[in-house]
């Protein structure tokens, strides 16, 4: 028996290409957010790809990777920016940090939102629960659905207006007491 990874435990390499692959699109635009242009963001993402791998053995699984791999990201931008002084950057370090760390906290708040809204779809009622799901998880057009279920498109933009408005309440309403 191997004693390197139980058997119901996924190797660490796929565990970090799950995670990296489902966000290495985002992480590239956050740098790119805090550098001058493409080059730049290109090579430090490089960068920061290859400590992400490094350090993944200290990402706490049980936290959003995310927002580890910007505070990783981060890092990596400073570097780069120390290394490269003789350029002129259009934010200076502090700003740089700020416009970060806010992008990140905006990425937490938005995965909570994110988590309360499935919480409230989960309290519609059956029929508007389906309808949902028919409109936004299938993508189905409403003028698809309102024909597959032998209504008018208007009837079901209407319903969907008043599930969102309903939804948004509940998420508002979450929100305020946590």
């Amino acid at each position: 028996m191997n004693s390197e990874n139980p058997p119901d435990a996924a190797p660490q390499e796929d565990v970090f290409l799950r995670y990296f692959s489902r966000d290495r699109y985002r992480i590239y635009r956050f740098i790119y957010s805090l550098l001058p242009n493409e080059a730049d963001a290109e090579d430090v993402f490089q960068q920061a790809s290859i400590i992400l791998w490094k350090r993944f053995g200290d990402f706490d699984q049980d936290r959003e990777f995310y927002p580890w791999a910007c505070s990783v990201a981060v890092h990596a931008v400073q570097n780069y920016r120390r290394s490269a002084k003789r350029r002129r950057f259009l934010l200076n370090d502090e700003l740089m940090k700020t416009i970060a760390d806010e992008q990140i906290n905006s990425s937490q708040r938005s995965r909570y939102r994110l988590e309360l809204l499935e919480e409230c779809i989960a309290l519609l009622k059956p029929k508007d629960h389906e309808l949902v799901k028919r409109v936004y998880l299938v993508e189905s057009s409403a003028k698809t659905v309102a024909d597959q279920m032998g209504k008018s498109a208007q009837t079901i933009y209407n319903r969907l207006s008043a599930i969102r408005k309903k939804l948004l309440l509940c998420v508002n309403r979450k929100s305020s007491h946590a």
